[in-house]
């Protein structure tokens, strides 16, 4: 077996799920390494997203095998992903609606991968929301942003826990990456995601 310091950061192998008679992802097998950008692209259908929940724990596999630095977290579940160091968007932004903007991302430095508590975790909230263009932002509620804030807020809340693996599941979907073209660029973390169009529409 490969030793974290020298195995891929992000591996499947033979991965598959099927829901009844329809298969969702067959045989999926890839390699990601340190600081590698890799993208899941494919039609409507095609198990992007299924994937994403597979390598995020939302999903088990009927079959194969997913490795985070050579270690094993296939059906593991969710919350011990996150803590073993992988963040997500979701394809359909999921907020905390009833919580102010800065309490929905420090949300992620508490249940993640790198924890963070107080004054510590108030400022990095607000560093993040600086970095993906919402520096003012931090005290309105969340449910009062439009759908392209919302969208910068939830990478803001997965960027929060310092992830070794950060999955963007059609992240760019209708927004405009001239806005804020170093956003989601990795700094020591690797990034996977799934568009949908290599250029996303600007409307």
């Amino acid at each position: 077996m490969s030793s974290a310091s020298t195995a891929a950061a992000l591996s499947a192998n033979a991965v598959t799920k099927h829901f009844g008679g329809l298969i969702a992802v067959e045989d999926m097998t890839f390699e990601l390494g340190e600081k590698e950008v890799l993208g899941l692209i494919g039609p409507n259908g095609s198990g992007k997203t299924t994937m994403m929940n597979l390598i995020s724990g939302a999903l088990r596999p009927n079959s194969g095998e997913i490795r985070l630095y050579g270690d094993t977290i296939t059906g593991i579940g969710a919350s011990r992903v996150a803590k073993k160091g992988v963040a997500r968007t979701f394809q359909l932004v999921r907020m905390l609606p009833a919580m102010t903007v800065l309490e929905n991302v420090a949300a992620g430095g508490v249940f993640g991968h790198a924890r963070r508590w107080g004054k510590d975790l108030e400022d990095y909230a607000q560093a993040l929301l600086q970095r993906v263009g919402l520096p003012n932002a931090g005290n309105a509620l969340v449910s009062a942003l439009t759908y392209i804030d919302q969208k910068r807020v939830e990478l803001a809340r997965a960027l929060a826990s310092e992830p070794k693996i950060l999955l963007l599941d059609e992240w760019l979907a209708g927004l405009n990456p001239v806005i804020y073209p170093g956003a989601a660029r990795p700094e020591g973390n690797t990034v996977t995601g799934s568009p949908r169009r290599i250029t996303p529409d600007a409307t």
